[in-house]
């Protein structure tokens, strides 16, 4: 192995953090959101970008492992990146923030109750 290859242990353990940083950071998010200290706009944002950067270092990985580290594994890297991020942040769904709706947390509402 060389110095520029790497191995799928230390990609495991960056996986490892990368989990554990995105959960406490959408924690953070939906924490602020729900407390009304952020807007909507700002936590899909946060929320989105904190999935893509999640599984970013697998895909890196997979993508030098098979595509190479030139230029043509890294765009689709990047293109992977884009389409994750633009697809999280669209299929987020859309709640008032606490502060909105003069609740706390806000259950959704069974069949019954609509």
């Amino acid at each position: 192995m060389t110095d520029s290859e790497v191995s799928l242990v230390e990609v495991f353990i960056a996986q490892i953090i990368a989990a554990v940083l995105g959960t406490v950071s959408i924690a953070a998010a939906d924490w602020s959101y729900h407390t009304g200290h952020m807007r909507q706009a700002l936590h899909s944002v946060w929320v989105a970008c904190s999935v893509t950067a999640t599984y970013l270092p697998v895909l890196a990985w997979t993508s030098s492992v098979f595509l190479g580290s030139e230029i043509f594994g890294k765009g689709v890297v990047g293109m992977l990146t884009g389409l994750m991020f633009f697809w999280v942040h669209r299929s987020l769904p859309k709640f008032p923030s606490a502060r909105q709706s003069g609740h706390g947390l806000a259950l959704p509402l069974s069949s019954s109750e609509q």
